[in-house]
């Protein structure tokens, strides 16, 4: 009779697991994964340090990327006090290898003013921006900058040489940036003109 009991309960285990099977279901269930558009670079005003460098070897000069109050972004945070066609880039001029006459150190050059676009749908995103020094044949340029969404909805942030920098798109999609850098003269003094290709580099 226990081998019977036994048997009967054993069956019974059989049965209630074949039931638990029998009630098993599958459900495809589809994520869709959105695209951010391609970033676009576009060029508001070049970066123009106006006069001939002074073409001396080992001579540097800097032009810095500064707001002219103190007005801060609406966004708040510890970014860079200011607001868009708030700045301009000062010359430095203490390296030795700035402009000749008629330019004084501390005198506001020309610009740099960049474009970075992620479109209508890449609103409220952070975009790393890298600014990659360029090397001419007697020349090397160290970009740095200041770059802002247009809205001013998030503060400024500073951009140092190479290092990828977070600057929030806002909410329009667009980033302002704002370019200056440092001139390196290297090899031997320059007689001629030349131009330095640089590169803005910009990834969600």
């Amino acid at each position: 009779m226990k081998k019977n009991i036994i048997s009967k309960a054993l069956a019974g285990s059989v049965l209630v697991a074949a039931s638990m099977s029998a009630n098993a279901v599958d459900e495809t269930i589809t994520v869709n994964f959105g695209v951010l558009p391609a970033i676009v670079i576009d060029t508001t005003s070049n970066f123009a340090p106006g006069a001939i460098l002074t073409g001396t070897n080992a001579t540097t000069c800097t032009w810095t990327p500064t707001f002219l109050n103190s007005v801060s972004n609406t966004g708040g945070g510890s970014g860079v006090a200011g607001a868009v066609g708030d700045v301009n880039v000062v010359r430095d001029g203490s390296g030795g290898g700035c402009p000749t006459a008629p330019i004084a150190t501390g005198t506001v050059e020309t610009t740099g003013v960049y474009t970075i676009d992620g479109g209508a749908t890449a609103l409220n995103v952070d975009v790393n921006i890298a600014l990659i020094p360029g090397v001419s044949t007697n020349i090397t340029f160290d970009p740095i900058g200041v770059g802002t969404p247009d809205d001013i909805s998030y503060p400024a942030v500073d951009i140092p040489t190479t290092t990828p920098t977070a600057v929030n798109t806002g909410g329009n999609g667009l980033i302002v940036l704002y370019l200056g850098g440092t001139t390196t003269i290297g090899g031997t003094d320059i007689t001629a003109a030349e131009n330095v290709d640089f590169t803005i580099q910009a990834v969600y």
